[in-house]
């Protein structure tokens, strides 16, 4: 076969594992100030969130490990001993293979008001399972693919290498575009409920699954080989492998959906006043003593159009292995394996080969976990998570799906607005516990589940690196320099403590009528606030700086002064005021004047 061998051997030693699922960025999602990111693990998280605004602009992880080869870092600098950089492990344990990785770029989440927010997300997305392969198996592929060795004395008896095998791998690759929106949903002074949803459309862009079912097979000589009973194979490919052609004809849908509690013992501590407001929650504080989340994520599937050629079918009875000779890559598998199972009767190979399933459509389920949360605050910015992850659909009859293993996360980290540090503890149900760390400094985050076992092991099979490029817009208080709760922006008296009332000014109030002197118009005499602190002896309407009569009471329009008869003169102007008059003799009633 001239499948290429470096590719080949990437995939047993860095795409394979023991199905050890890391949860991606699981050093990050449980950080208060994970932001867009966090909703891939708790959709309602980014309510109520520190952040205005958090742009994710790039964010790649990758999870590989394998149980059969590792690399022996004792020959990692020796040149002489590069040929023994690569070791295996046939320690007679079944062998399993994972990969996961997860790029993301150009997320967004903002936050409406202090109730809702919202979020974008798109990312790429590529798993590979592959379980229940012996160990004789394995190095029956890696001798066969690797050295293109086929010898039976070094391989080994291949009837006993094929004998009740039932080998299974899935891959799949999709792109995935997400919108969030997530809410306070009931809040009560201690206890705060939020809860998020997020609808994905999902775009297939490549899938391969195999399982086989092989009772026994036997070599009769160096290039024939038998089966005993009837050898089964389901197989199916779509799209190519490595590449961002689409592989399913429609967007298909799927869904994360979470609900968080929080308890806020000393919710009152949290609470400000400023600009005449009282009693305003702080949006740039973590509030919480206890947050308890739980979530469902990634459910739905992708379903694709399978590659001309791929279909399940059977073998029985001998054949040559000369008859896989040219295959290069998956589309000459399809090409080859179409071509036997079509065979017509007259020819020797007719019958041997058939097929069992031509459907042209199959559908990749998602890997479905259930998340549980538990956050306590310790003290200050020292905090503790507890994350447990239930994988669903281990054992779905489905053939081509990926799935997780159930994981339990305990990390135990500080976090403050621009510095974060985590020290997660994964332990996975094969049995494996995994030592890492997270880091993050302003827009920056570097992390690994792993890093501990990458660092200090001698051997190593597994790889686990996360890292984040972020433009954090954290929310904030009003600045308010000289802490009179009147914000710098509209203190008028920035750096001296006044009253909100006063504009942040002091309130001095020389003439004690209530009215500050500064915005006092008399502030020596006692005064009324509707004359801007001036005093209205008379009582006339018109203050007394501006009455011409201060201490008679008269008319606005004769500027405070009275006028008895009514003649529109005020009594002081008016010659004659006891008599109506004209304004040309002087208030006095003009016949009288002419008779006199």
């Amino acid at each position: 076969m001239k499948i290429n061998k470096l590719y080949i051997l990437f995939v047993f030693l860095f795409l394979g594992s023991r199905i050890l699922k890391a949860q991606d960025f699981i050093p990050f999602m449980t950080d208060n100030y994970s932001g867009v990111t966090g909703v891939y693990l708790q959709p309602a998280s980014i309510a109520d969130s520190r952040y205005k605004m958090d742009i994710t602009l790039a964010a790649f992880s990758l999870n590989v490990n394998n149980n059969f080869l590792y690399l022996d870092k004792n020959n990692l600098f020796k040149v002489s001993k590069m040929k023994d950089l690569v070791k295996k492990n046939l320690d007679g344990s079944t062998k399993y293979f994972f990969q996961d990785a997860n790029i993301q770029a150009l997320n967004m989440m903002y936050s409406i008001n202090s109730k809702w927010s919202v979020a974008f997300t798109a990312r790429a997305r590529e798993y590979i399972n592959a379980e229940n392969f012996s160990d004789e198996m394995a190095q029956f592929a890696y001798d066969a693919v690797i050295n293109n060795n086929f010898s039976i004395n070094d391989i080994g008896n291949i009837s006993n290498i094929l004998y009740n095998q039932y080998p299974r791998a899935n891959i799949t690759t999709w792109a995935e575009y997400g919108l969030t929106a997530s809410a306070v949903v009931w809040k009560n002074n201690q206890h705060v409920v939020k809860a998020g949803l997020s609808l994905k459309f999902l775009q297939g862009i490549s899938a391969t699954y195999l399982e086989a079912s092989i009772k026994e097979v036997k070599l009769y000589s160096t290039d024939s080989i038998g089966t005993m009973g009837d050898a089964y194979f389901k197989y199916g490919t779509a799209g190519e492998i490595y590449s961002f052609k689409k592989a399913s004809e429609k967007l298909n849908m799927g869904l994360d959906f979470g609900v968080e509690y929080e308890w806020r013992p000393d919710y009152h501590h949290y609470l400000y006043d400023m600009d005449g407001q009282t009693n305003i929650d702080r949006p740039d504080i973590n509030k919480y003593k206890l947050k308890l989340g739980v979530s469902i994520l990634d459910v739905g599937h992708i379903k694709y159009k399978k590659n001309i050629g791929s279909q399940d079918f059977k073998i029985q009875g001998n054949f040559s292995l000369s008859l896989f000779d040219q295959i290069e890559d998956l589309d000459d598998m399809n090409h080859i394996i179409d071509s036997l199972v079509s065979l017509p009767s007259e020819d020797p190979y007719y019958g041997v080969f058939s097929s069992t399933n031509e459907e042209n459509t199959f559908k990749m389920l998602l890997p479905t976990v259930i998340a549980f949360q538990v956050d306590y605050n310790i003290w200050n910015h020292f905090y503790v998570n507890f994350t447990p992850y239930i994988a669903l659909r281990q054992n779905n009859k489905s053939i081509s799906k990926i799935h997780a293993l159930t994981s339990f996360n305990l990390t135990p980290r500080f976090e403050t607005q621009f510095f974060g540090l985590s020290l997660p503890f994964q332990y996975v149900q094969t049995k494996n516990l995994m030592i890492g760390l997270g880091f993050r400094i302003g827009p920056l985050w570097f992390g690994s589940d792993n890093l501990f076992g990458t660092l200090f092991n001698k051997e190593v099979d597994h790889l686990n690196v996360n890292c984040m490029l972020k433009i954090p817009i954290l929310y904030s208080i009003p600045k308010d320099v000289d802490h009179d709760k009147v914000s710098d922006k509209m203190d008028r008296c920035k750096y001296e403590p006044g009253v909100w009332e006063n504009q942040g000014c002091p309130k001095i109030d020389f003439d004690n009528d209530g009215i500050p002197d500064d915005l006092d118009e008399c502030p020596d005499i006692f005064g009324f606030t509707e004359f801007n602190g001036c005093p209205d002896t008379d009582g006339d309407g018109v203050p007394d700086h501006k009455d011409d009569c201060p201490d008679k009471f008269g008319f606005p329009e004769l500027n405070g002064c009275p006028d008895l008869d009514g003649d529109g003169i005020p009594d002081q102007l008016d010659q004659c005021p006891n008599e109506f008059g004209t304004e040309e003799y002087n208030g006095c009633n003009p016949n009288k004047v002419q008779e006199n």
